[in-house]
């Protein structure tokens, strides 16, 4: 299924609604979707209003309610009912509708709501019981057909549907769209058997006019031709879902204590297919540098390239010849057979599948000064330390020297006495850059441990890890910008947490077994206390 698709599953499940029809006829719909009740969406809002902006900005939230709609708010909707929807003519990008059913208390008070946010209606020539919405000036996809019918105590809404869609005996009864027990802000079902059978081939077009277009565009050769193999990849793929996928699910949960917003996406393939051997043998992602995200990381990350394919492996590499030659010029003789040696290596690590790559800020350690550990997976980087060890040739011995850990040398550069007064304030006068060349991986440390943290780097097995995670500490980040001299305005500084705590900020996980999970989770609190600090 396209991306697209299931997110505007998502847009159409934002007004859908939930109720016992048993006249409706039995239909199933290739995708269905549910969203929380109104109440306790509005709930949260309020919750979160009141905990990050006060008093004054849960008065906000109510007087823009009654602002619109007059006291009597949103009477004529009911609040405890979850959401429902689903869609018409799903897999067709140009002609796609949805039919919302809002699940309201009576049809008189829910045209009176109706009525109060100036939206009229108007009975359809010819049929009975339909009525033609009229949505005020300005607003957002007025300019499509909606249709409205009151079905017991729902009123189904068509968005861009056919008439002929909104007859009683053609609407979906909601118990055929219900997802029983869920309590996600928002959650969308595609099922995969149920998509028409000529949708592949209308995925095949769109394929193709994507590749027309990339034709026509002023790009080198060898990218074309690594962007159609990609493409090409993205149809077979599309297509063996299709054909061996059960259900695909899409969930969108807020946490009421984190206030963490995560996306999950689930796919269940059919027992037996070639799809459901390959999501049951997708081994857990582990990253060689995972360490360096330590207890005392103040910002860092880790993560690995989505190299899982020869296909992706020629874009990337297309991509890094094509910079290579854009930059040739402007690199410095000094530097060049460095920058040879570390493209080589580059394309060799790319070619692998296995690419790692971490950062991290850390501190303040037992000097009360800051470090920053890097680390990058990299193919047999003999040929750039060779390199590098011919430029420091020059310098005394003083300031290099190395630190020999098993078959790998430490390479260290004594770089204290040269920081200047402000930046001796985070790194320490005894600051040290080591950098070691492994089979499988350069690292490097700007610390006045530097060689303690890379030995223990080196020592470090790869870890089981997220695809992409991000750590923050927001007390020690602020101490540590306060330390550069340069002060953030007052909105911003607002995001960062008081407490000396470390969080996930963001994060992306890749799953098998009985279904691929595909998890992206982002942490809010900062951005609701950012727009805190810019209302008052």
């Amino acid at each position: 299924m396209k991306m697209r698709t299931v997110l505007a599953g998502a847009v159409v499940a934002a007004l859908a609604g939930l109720g016992l029809t048993p006249s409706l006829r039995a239909a199933e719909p290739a995708i269905v979707a549910q969203m929380q009740p109104v109440g306790k969406t509005l709930s949260d809002v309020r919750v979160i209003a009141e905990k990050f902006g006060g008093k004054d900005a849960l008065e906000k939230v109510n007087a823009g309610i009654t602002d619109k709609l007059g006291e009597k708010g949103l009477s004529g909707l009911d609040l405890t009912r979850p959401l429902l929807g689903y869609l018409v003519n799903a897999t067709d990008a140009d002609n796609m509708g949805g039919v919302v059913i809002l699940p309201v208390t009576t049809e008189k008070e829910f045209r009176d709501l109706l009525k109060r946010a100036e939206i009229d209606l108007e009975e359809v020539k010819d049929a009975k019981g339909l009525y033609a919405v009229e949505m005020p000036e300005g607003v957002n996809g007025a300019d499509k057909p909606i249709r409205l019918r009151f079905v017991g105590t729902n009123a189904y809404l068509g968005v861009n549907v056919e008439d002929a869609e909104m007859a009683v005996a053609k609407l979906v009864a909601p118990e055929k769209v219900a997802f029983p027990g869920e309590t996600a802000l928002l959650a969308v079902r595609t099922y995969a058997q149920r998509v028409p059978k000529d949708a592949a081939e209308k995925n095949k077009e769109q394929v193709k006019k994507a590749q027309e277009m990339i034709d026509g565009l002023p790009v080198p050769e060898q990218l074309k031709e690594a962007y159609a193999a990609v493409m090409k990849l993205s149809m077979r793929m599309s297509e063996q879902v299709a054909k061996e996928a059960d259900v695909s699910d899409v969930r969108v949960t807020l946490d009421p204590k984190s206030y963490d917003l995560t996306f999950d996406t689930v796919i269940k393939a059919l027992p037996g297919t070639a799809l459901a051997k390959e999501i049951a043998g997708r081994k857990p992602t582990t990253n060689r540098f995972a360490s360096m995200l330590a207890a005392d990381t103040v910002f860092g990350f880790a993560t690995k390239l989505p190299l899982f394919t020869p296909e992706i492996r020629k874009l990337v590499a297309a991509g890094l010849t094509e910079g290579k030659k854009s930059q040739e010029d402007k690199i410095p003789e000094p530097a060049k057979a460095i920058a040879d040696a570390a493209f080589a290596g580059l394309l060799r690590t790319v070619d692998s599948g296995n690419f790692d790559l971490a950062f991290a800020v850390n501190g303040p350690n037992k000097d009360d000064v800051y470090g920053v550990n890097l680390g990058v997976s990299f193919e047999d980087p003999s040929a750039i330390e060779k390199e590098f060890k011919a430029a420091l040739k020059g310098l005394p011995d003083g300031v290099k020297g190395f630190v020999k850990v098993g078959e790998v040398s430490i390479h260290t550069l004594n770089i204290g006495g040269f920081v200047p007064p402000d930046g001796q304030k985070i790194l320490g006068d005894k600051a040290t850059v080591a950098i070691a060349f492994a089979p499988k991986g350069i690292y490097v440390s700007l610390a006045s441990d530097a060689v303690a943290q890379l030995k223990a780097a080196l020592a470090a097995e790869p870890a089981a890890t997220p695809v992409l995670k991000v750590v923050t500490n927001g007390k020690r980040m602020m101490g540590l910008i306060e330390l550069s001299g340069q002060p953030l305005p007052e909105d911003s500084a607002a995001m960062f947490d008081k407490e000396d705590k470390q969080t996930t900020a963001m994060s992306v996980a890749v799953e098998g077994g009985d279904a691929l999970s595909m998890r992206f989770t982002i942490r809010l609190t900062p951005f609701f206390l950012m727009g805190a600090a810019k209302a008052k």
